[in-house]
């Protein structure tokens, strides 16, 4: 049973946005290789009103054919790859073009305040100009073609902003590259965690490693799979609680008849797990449908972003809706099915915030530097606000509520 969605309640501590990216490689070495030879194409298409796809056409490619890294080029670029997908992000939501910069908010101060007491700050006021807040809270890395560990540490620093992101848990040990995945978490967030329990924005974290026999495999002998769980909120308040996923690969052979019972199975497994969404690889096509997203394509360029028009009226349509024309990638290795995304399985305590009126659009990144390919899949980013309270939370509300009131009664005992 999922746990309750908030009401509003001042005793309850109420959680931020928490933005997720997962960044996937290919540790078959094989796929990514393909996409270097052939390129990647991209579709363009709109939504209906109820949220479901229209008008799909193949357009021009969004990553055209190149090199690619072998392991030890993407070990040494691992900081870079990183960067270049938390810059993505920041650029969806704060574009470089918006000309903000340290000289325009000194302009903007009051008369008379001396521009030289703002100079040791310079650094934390540009981050806050670029809009270095956008980087995303939690990044999952998928696969591991390097022949290392996950490094403890990933440095997403860019002219000495600082991001740094701390590993908090990894599926590493005995398991076969392709099974690998490990949770990173903002080292500035990672701070909140670190600070007392009585601090007003501190916050806990907890992981697990989770194990799941599918009830039947086409193909192959079933075979185990593995999700990496991740719960972030307040101790007395909501919390988020969303997993790492690759799924089989045998999926991909599969037909919409069972791919429609593994969603339901999937569902099944978050509900008994209290997961509210899962995100990463699927192989199994999720273009279409409420509970599953793909992730609109976005490279940092204007041109890239979602385009809103103006519906002409119909009977069946209310004149004058907007809606969205959106390119994406395809994340197949044969360009024609969308494997990297996500799957919302709480649609009552979770919302997916998105840049589309519709709200459930994440976003498509790379997969390759100016240097060469490393993925064979782009990787996929969302935003997420959730209102599930634990029942853990629930206790210490209660508890709060019971001092509250004992506060009371001591300043006025009538």
């Amino acid at each position: 049973m999922s746990p309750p969605k908030r009401s509003f309640d001042e005793d309850t501590d109420g959680l931020e946005t928490i933005s997720v990216l997962f960044i996937p490689f290919d540790a078959a070495k094989q796929h990514y290789r393909r996409n270097a030879r052939n390129g990647v194409e991209a579709l363009t298409g709109t939504f209906d009103q109820s949220g479901h796809p229209l008008d799909l056409q193949k357009t021009a490619q969004v990553a055209k054919p190149g090199a690619w890294l072998d392991p030890s080029q993407i070990a040494a670029n691992l900081n870079t790859i990183v960067r270049r997908e938390c810059e993505l992000v920041r650029k969806l939501h704060n574009p470089d073009d918006d000309d903000r910069t340290f000289e325009d908010f000194i302009a903007s101060q009051r008369p008379g305040d001396d521009p030289a007491r703002f100079a040791s700050g310079r650094r934390r006021i540009d981050a806050s100009l670029r809009g270095d807040k956008y980087y995303p809270t939690l990044i999952f890395l998928s696969e591991n073609p390097t022949d290392q560990p996950f490094p403890d540490c990933l440095d997403a620093s860019l002219q000495g902003t600082g991001h740094r992101y701390v590993k908090k848990h990894s599926l590493e040990s005995g398991l076969p590259r392709v099974n690998q995945m490990a949770l990173y978490l903002r080292e500035d967030v990672d701070g909140r965690i670190l600070q007392s329990k009585g601090e007003s924005d501190a916050l806990f974290i907890s992981t697990e490693s989770l194990t799941r026999k599918p009830e039947e495999d086409l193909f192959k002998p079933n075979k185990n799979e593995f999700f990496l769980k991740v719960t972030l909120g307040r101790s007395a308040g909501e919390s988020l609680t969303v997993a790492g996923v690759h799924l089989r690969a045998t999926l991909t052979g599969s037909g919409s008849a069972y791919q429609e019972a593994e969603r339901a199975a999937l569902k099944n497994f978050c509900n008994a797990n209290c997961i509210q969404l899962l995100i990463g690889d699927f192989n199994m096509d999720l273009q279409g449908g409420f509970e599953r997203g793909r992730g609109v394509f976005y490279d940092g360029s204007p041109e890239s972003l979602p385009i809103f028009m103006i519906s002409p009226g119909s009977d069946v349509e209310p004149k004058g809706v907007a809606f969205p024309l959106y390119q994406q990638q395809f994340s197949s290795s044969n360009n024609e099915k969308h494997y990297m995304g996500y799957f919302q399985a709480d649609t009552d305590t979770l919302r997916i915030v998105g840049q589309s009126i519709y709200g459930h659009m994440g976003m498509s990144g790379s997969r390759s530097l100016s240097s060469g390919y490393y993925s064979d899949h782009p990787s996929v980013y969302v935003c997420l606000e959730s209102q599930r309270i634990s029942s853990e939370a629930q206790t210490k509300i209660s508890q709060r509520k019971i001092v509250r009131a004992r506060r009371s009664m001591m300043l006025d005992p009538k």
